[in-house]
This record gives C-alpha cells, structure tokens and sequence, in this order.
C-alpha cells in the first residue's frame, strides 16, 4: 500500500511540472475572430446532394484555453467544442440527434488557419474546405 502511495505522489508531481504555462506554447493567443471562406469540395455517401452555395463567406471567433478549443460561427453551423493540439491542429465537433458537424483544421501562423468544415447528416457527408484570415484580434 505505501509503494501505491508512493506511485500517486510522484504521478501528481510529474503531471503538474508541465502544467505551468511558461513550459509549452501560448495557444490561447490563437484565439480571436477570423473571417472564413468555405468551399464546397464533396458529397460522401448517399441520400443528399451539393448545396446551392458552393462558396459561402462566415465568421467565427475562436476561443482556447490551455487545449480547450471553442468554435462560434456566425452562421450555420452553430457553436463547436473540441481540443487543440500543441502543433495548433484542432478539431470541434457538434453532435446533435442524427447530425454531426465537425470543424478540423491547424493554424498556419497567429492570423491564418485552414482546414475543412464535415457537415454529416445520416449516410451523407457534404465537406467543405476552410481558409480563415484573423479580422479581430
């Protein structure tokens, strides 16, 4: 029982000596408002078809503490949660009853990102891909 004791203590210190913030990188200046630019690239699977809009201007402001990554677009897909990875990869997801939106993509510097928007309903998937310039700080 000590040696277990023992084990606990040292895992609480090892996991909170990486937990001061000077240690990694700073995403949470990663965080603001981008303006987006979707475009519909496909059609996975079946019972749907591409939409009327194939290029679609958005907004939406990021917000990230530690690896929590949260995700409101202005239009249409709602509010997303999900993580960020220390090479700024994030992925935020929205699941409802029988449709699932998922937003993926990774920073290319402070003020541009990219990546691709899956809007999956059921058997079909309609993907879009995503470039984002940071409008607001």
């Amino acid at each position: 029982m000590k040696a277990i004791g023992i084990i606990l203590a040292l895992t609480l210190v090892l996991t909170s000596c990486g937990a001061d913030e000077d240690n990694g990188p700073d995403l949470a200046d990663h965080s603001g408002v981008f303006a987006l630019t979707e475009t519909f690239n496909m059609v996975q699977g079946n019972g749907c078809s591409e939409p009327a809009v194939k290029i679609f201007e958005n907004q939406v402001t990021i917000g990230i503490e530690k690896s929590d990554f949260e995700a409101v677009f202005a239009e249409r897909w709602a509010t997303l949660y999900g993580a960020i990875d220390e090479d700024t990869s994030f992925l935020g997801a929205k699941i409802q009853i029988d449709r699932r939106f998922e937003f993926l993509g990774i920073y290319s510097d402070l003020d541009n990102l990219a990546g691709i928007i899956k809007d999956i309903d059921g058997p079909c998937t309609r993907i879009y891909d995503v470039v984002g310039v940071r409008s607001l700080p």
